[in-house]
Formats: C-alpha cells, sequence, structure tokens
C-alpha cells in the first residue's frame, strides 16, 4: 500500500490476514500484547471428549454424594443439636424479658447465630478425649445474638468487606446511646447466657428500691441457684448499676468445670448477666486477640491490598495511555461486582422503616461502588500484564466476559470448577476432619460455616461469595503471572504463589494449615492447566459447599442452605456439560 496508513501496523495484524495463521501467537512473537478480542478468538473452539466430559460429571456427582454422607457433625449447629429455628430463640428472648420486668415492644432489632470462638479454642486446647464434640458443648458452643431498642437500630460502620451489610452488631450502633437498649445472647436452646440493659437516663422514682430477684435470672438461663455459691463480684458490668452479685458452681454439662455467674441490677431491676466459664475473655481488657502468626498474615495481607491498590493506580494510567487496557472488560466486571454488592446489601442489610433508611442505602452504594472501583483497577492494571505473559490462561474468561457463556470452552471450564469444587470440599472434610480421627486424633473442631439466620440472610450470602472469590482467584492469577515471568520457570512460579497465598492460615492447626495450602495449591494448578475461568469456577462453588450449612436431616431449620449450595454445583456442572459437549457429539459417542 503506498499509504502507510493502510498498511499493517504489526505483525499480527499480517497474520490475521494470512489463511491459518495463529494471530495470537505473531502478536506474541513480535513482543505485543494481543488485544482481548485476539485472545477470546484463539485456542481451539472444538468440543471436548464426551468421555472426558461426563468423567467429569460423574466426580460432581459421586462427590456430592460423599460430601452428604460424611456431613455428620462436621458443623457445630449439627455437633450441638441445634433444634430450635431463630424466631423460635427471639420469642424466647421476649420470654425472658417479660419475665424480667421488660414487656414493651421495640421500635426495632437485630438478630444473628454465630460461634463462640473462645469456647470452641478452650476445648480443642484442653480436652482431648475422642467425644469432646458430642457432650457438654450445648450450652457454651453456639451464641443466638438478639438486640432490641426503644429507637431505630441505625448502623454507622462502614461496611468495607464484600458481606452483607451494613449489619447491628453489639457494638454498631453503640450500646450506650438510647436507655432501654439492650443485648442479650441465648444458647442453642434458648437459655439466657448474657444480658445487657441501658438504664434510664432520668429516674422517675425516688422511693426506697426493690431488691433484685437473682432467682429470675438464674430461671431465664436454666440454671439451679442453689448449686451456686456466692463470691465476691469481679466482673464490672458494662452498664450503670448500683448493685452487684456474683456465684460460683459446676458446669451442668461439663463435670470438674467451675463456672461463674455475674449479675447486677439498678433500682431493683437487673440490667447485667454473664455466664463465665475458663475460656471467657476478658474483651474491653484486651484489645487485639489475635495471636503473633495471626497478626504478622493480617499484615501480609493488607500489604498486598495495599500494593494491589496503589500500585494499581500507577499501572492504570499507564496502561491506557498505552492502549493496552481493557476498558470493556474491566466495566463489565466491576458492574457484575456493583449489582452482587447491592444483591447482598438488599437481602443482607439491616432495614429501617424511616428516612434513615436513606443513610443504610448510602452505606451500601458506597460499598457497592468502592469493591467495583477496586475491581476495576485491579484488573485494568494486572490483566494487560496477564493477557501479554501468559494469555493462554484467559481465552475462556475472556470469552465469557465478552458474553459467549454459551462457547464450549467456557462450558468446559465451568464443568472443570464444578468438579474442582466438590472433589475438594470432600478431600477437606477427610484430611481436617476424618483422617486425623482415623489416625487416633482427637476430632478437630467442627467448622463454623455461614450461619443464615433467615433465606435471606443465605441469599445475601451467596450474592456475596461470588466478590469474595472474585478478590481472591484474581490476585492469585495475577500474582502467578508476574511470577512466572521473574522466575521463567512455571513450577517456581506455581510454589511461589501457593505458599504466599497459604500465609493466611498461619497460626492454625497443622491439618488446617495443610489444608490451606491443598487449596491454594489445587487452585493455582487449575489456573496453570486450564485458566482462570476455572480457576474462579472452583473457588466460589467451593466456597458455596463449605460456608453454607449441610446437613442430611431435612426436619432442621437450617436444612435449606445445603440443597441450595448443591442445587447450584450441579446445575452449573449439567449446564457446562451440555454446553462443552452438544447433544450432536454425545450422540455421536454413544452410536
Amino acid at each position: 500500500e503506498k499509504d502507510p496508513a493502510l498498511r499493517p501496523a504489526s505483525v499480527s495484524q499480517v497474520a490475521v490476514a494470512l489463511p491459518g495463521g495463529d494471530p495470537l501467537a505473531a502478536a506474541l512473537a513480535a513482543g505485543e500484547t494481543p488485544s482481548p478480542e485476539m485472545v477470546a478468538a484463539a485456542g481451539a473452539e472444538e468440543q471436548i471428549s464426551p468421555r472426558f466430559a461426563r468423567s467429569l460429571l460423574v466426580t460432581v456427582v459421586v462427590s456430592l454424594m460423599a460430601l452428604v454422607v460424611l456431613i455428620g457433625k462436621a458443623h457445630l449447629l449439627a455437633a450441638v443439636d441445634s433444634q430450635k429455628a431463630p424466631e423460635v430463640l427471639r420469642a424466647r428472648a421476649r420470654e425472658i424479658l417479660a419475665s424480667l420486668g421488660m414487656p414493651d415492644r421495640p421500635a426495632d432489632w437485630a438478630a444473628d447465630i454465630f460461634e463462640n470462638d473462645p469456647f470452641v479454642e478452650w476445648v480443642a486446647e484442653n480436652d482431648p478425649s475422642l467425644d469432646r464434640w458430642s457432650r457438654g458443648i450445648a450450652r457454651d458452643a453456639i451464641d443466638y445474638f438478639y438486640r432490641q431498642s426503644p429507637t431505630i437500630l441505625l448502623p454507622a460502620f462502614f461496611v468495607g468487606n464484600p458481606f452483607p451489610g451494613p449489619r447491628v452488631t453489639a457494638m454498631d450502633p453503640p450500646p450506650s446511646i438510647q436507655s432501654g437498649d439492650l443485648t442479650m445472647r441465648l444458647d442453642g436452646e434458648g437459655r439466657l447466657t448474657f444480658l445487657s440493659v441501658q438504664p434510664r437516663e432520668l429516674e422517675q422514682d425516688h422511693g426506697r428500691s426493690p431488691d433484685p430477684d437473682w432467682a429470675a435470672l438464674f430461671r431465664a438461663a436454666g440454671l439451679d441457684l442453689n448449686r451456686f455459691t456466692p463470691v465476691d463480684p469481679s466482673w464490672t458490668p458494662s452498664v450503670y448499676a448500683d448493685t452487684r452479685a456474683a456465684w460460683q458452681g459446676p458446669h451442668p454439662e461439663r463435670p470438674g468445670v467451675t463456672m461463674r455467674v455475674e449479675a447486677a441490677a439498678y433500682r431493683g431491676r437487673p440490667v447485667s448477666f454473664l455466664w463465665l466459664g475458663p475460656w471467657s475473655p476478658a474483651d474491653r481488657d484486651i484489645f487485639d486477640l489475635r495471636s503473633a502468626a495471626g497478626r504478622a498474615a493480617d499484615l501480609i495481607w493488607n500489604l498486598i491490598l495495599l500494593a494491589l491498590f496503589f500500585g494499581g493506580l500507577w499501572l492504570v494510567r499507564q496502561n491506557l495511555r498505552a492502549g493496552r487496557g481493557d476498558r470493556r472488560g474491566a466495566l463489565r466486571l466491576a458492574g457484575a461486582v456493583v449489582v452482587c454488592e447491592l444483591g447482598a446489601w438488599v437481602f443482607g442489610a439491616h432495614h429501617v422503616s424511616s428516612s434513615n433508611e436513606f443513610i443504610i442505602l448510602s452505606n451500601g452504594l458506597a460499598n457497592a461502588v468502592l469493591f467495583g472501583v477496586f475491581l476495576w483497577i485491579v484488573y485494568v492494571a494486572l490483566e494487560p500484564f496477564a493477557r501479554r505473559h501468559w494469555p493462554n490462561m484467559l481465552i475462556s474468561w475472556t470469552r465469557a466476559l465478552s458474553g459467549r457463556c454459551r462457547d464450549p470452552l467456557v462450558g468446559r471450564d465451568l464443568l472443570i470448577g464444578a468438579a474442582g469444587a466438590a472433589l475438594l470440599e470432600v478431600v477437606s472434610d477427610l484430611l481436617v476432619r476424618w483422617i486425623p480421627v482415623w489416625l487416633g486424633s482427637p476430632p478437630p473442631a467442627p467448622r463454623s460455616p455461614f450461619y443464615a439466620v433467615s433465606a435471606l440472610a443465605a441469599v445475601a450470602g451467596a450474592f456475596a461469595l461470588p466478590v469474595a472469590s472474585l478478590v481472591g482467584t484474581l490476585g492469585v492469577v495475577f500474582f502467578l503471572a508476574f511470577a512466572r515471568r521473574w522466575v521463567r520457570v512455571e513450577w517456581i512460579a506455581a510454589v511461589i504463589v501457593t505458599i504466599l497465598f497459604s500465609l493466611s492460615s498461619l497460626g492454625s492447626s497443622a491439618a488446617v494449615m495443610v489444608d490451606g495450602t491443598l487449596r491454594v495449591g489445587l487452585l493455582v494448578f487449575v489456573a496453570i492447566r486450564f485458566g482462570l475461568l476455572a480457576a474462579l469456577a472452583m473457588d466460589i462453588l467451593f466456597k458455596a459447599l463449605h460456608y453454607f450449612v449441610m446437613t442430611a436431616d431435612p426436619s432442621a431449620w437450617y436444612f435449606y442452605g445445603g440443597p441450595i449450595a448443591i442445587a447450584v454445583v450441579l446445575g452449573l456442572a449439567i449446564w457446562g456439560y451440555r454446553m462443552a459437549v452438544p447433544v450432536r457429539a454425545v450422540a455421536r459417542a454413544a452410536a
């Protein structure tokens, strides 16, 4: 061409025009960064072997069946045998308050279920018996948190993480603001373990106060006052009180363990109750309960996130100026993150029926935009590097991001991700839980999954999981591309990234550390062998199986979580199989 503007600008453009040419290889040979469209057009278009696809689908089905069999008492709710649904526990909380002279209906309330971490850690360290998770834990392992107020409970803290919020906690909003604001905790059977009530600021009656009815608190806690001996109080209540009392006595379900009960009242009405054991920490005296290894792991992760954000800002500017950034893909990814975060906010935030809902809306929108912008920065900053130095890892991902969700390669990687997630969950359960027991070691602590107090909370958690997986998986893949570029040897890069991202399990038991390393190692292997999309699908689906409560008991109030997770994994595996192996290929294989 006589006009230079009409001539091919690069070797890769010449390769595109040649029959049978490989534009991706030509671009890499010329030292260019291939475009996202070029990466999406590269790679095999044919379907995978029907036999291989069937083996992956069978792996999913068999692993899910094995998972149901292995469930047993793998999580605390099953180990505690908690039969009372959150609605029942809420009614029980109101009954206890009425029995203590507080029958007024609140203007707002919130509830949650969580693991009593200090107790679980204490049992793991002090009870070497083989039945340590099947006896004496019902009263202390699970806490039902309930909070109510005569005014609207408006969470004040910014969410700052991908999980549903803003939510009411014991300290958000601060409990000392409103008179009548109260927090209480019950065990899984509805027995009182903690109570804190903010008394009135202005006293209405200056007459003689009645004596506190301590027996009412003991009845609410399911304890026999006659078995406890009065002692001097030593735990100060978190609210003002004019009368304090304390007792010591035996634990009703753990022989040999001495418990302490601390109570306080103001003008004859109870304002504080504490059920205390040797595992109970003085939270207001200890500001950081993390171990040295835990602090080191947190520091490493914070440094990684800071490096991704601030280093990413500089790389974004460079990539956009050079025309390397995948603006369209980054915008679609950020949009998907914002949608997921808004879904988590809609179903999981604490909403109020007042004008203050605008504040909660602003918080939710800000959190969604924060994660959308963060992922956009990370993607525009680091994706061009991976696209230039390891584009084969991004082929199916780029196709899916461009809307080609029915592509056979996309279907293959989704099927591989589902098979890897189901198999990893079974191996993880065997490695952490069953193999140590078969070798004669005490059983490890039951897992603490995401305790959804309602179906809406479960849906909110499902919306949040992809965002949490995106942050971790993109970090693994992009760091892998950098490490491979630096050390030049693929397996050395894989080892470096596996060790780096396994540091989050520092300070845990040996089994948990091995399990964490196995998860990261398998994620790295899948990313290298099949690409980013397969690794991301595996991580999301593994989290769905691992963090949602699983049970084979259909009468359990938390039963719905397990079937939903299994249906998602199995449904995505079947869909991926159908996309990877069209009906014609299946028919030919059968013939």
